[in-house]
């Protein structure tokens, strides 16, 4: 199990604030029992195959690691679909799934903690999206970095932060990104309003010399 970069074979396994467990798996990660990745439940199989031929990877690649994330919890699946497209966990179990390229993410904790998660490739988040997503006040914070590198992570990292907040609100309007404002704090954020405690952010080695940014957030209260 690797602990310090992706790789299509590798999965990767983090524990972050309040007890969440994240773990990240390559679509070419070799299946088998925990700590090894388990394959999709048949529950999930048949979910997938409802989806077009395209979505289908990416729907199975995560709930293999949320399989793994619930098997660390010592939970078991499966991991179901609301009519939303939200994942459903099972009950007593908060959770949250992202991918991207090829690779798998899920997030998840015990108790009625709501969690989020996602994955975003640095850089790929174009600058002249930021009036979309960003506030005034983080648009200043990423205008502060020190050149273009740390721009574009800090760029990546409030996108791939409001994704998780998103998600750990259930989904709902993307355009209420502007009314949640992220304050900058060692790896990662804390939130100017009541609802989402903090979001941990880290940036994660990928292959071919790229790097991703990985975001987890929570709130003690769900909504």
């Amino acid at each position: 199990m690797s602990a310090t970069g992706l790789t299509p074979e590798a999965t990767m396994t983090l524990r972050t604030g309040r007890g969440i467990v994240v773990c990240v798996v390559g679509r070419d990660a070799p299946s088998g029992p925990p700590p090894a990745v388990p394959e999709a439940d048949p529950a999930e199989t048949r979910l997938a195959a409802e989806l077009p031929a395209a979505r289908r990877p990416d729907f199975l690649i995560g709930r293999r690691a949320a399989g793994l994330a619930l098997a660390l919890l010592g939970r078991a699946g499966p991991v179901l679909r609301a009519a939303n497209g939200q994942p459903v966990f099972p009950v007593g179990v908060a959770g949250s799934i992202s991918h991207c390229d090829g690779y798998g993410v899920c997030a998840a904790a015990p108790g009625a903690l709501a969690v989020g998660v996602d994955l975003e490739l640095e850089g790929r988040v174009p600058a002249a999206g930021l009036r979309h997503f960003a506030t005034e006040a983080e648009r200043a914070w990423i205008a502060g970095s020190r050149d273009a590198a740390e721009a574009a992570y800090r760029t990546t990292s409030v996108f791939c932060a409001k994704e998780a907040v998103y998600k750990a609100r259930g989904g709902g309007a993307r355009h209420r990104y502007l009314t949640v404002e992220l304050l900058p704090r060692p790896g990662g954020f804390v939130m100017s309003g009541p609802d989402v405690s903090a979001v941990a952010v880290r940036r994660v080695p990928g292959p071919d010399a790229a790097d991703y940014v990985l975001a987890t957030a929570w709130e003690v209260t769900p909504r």
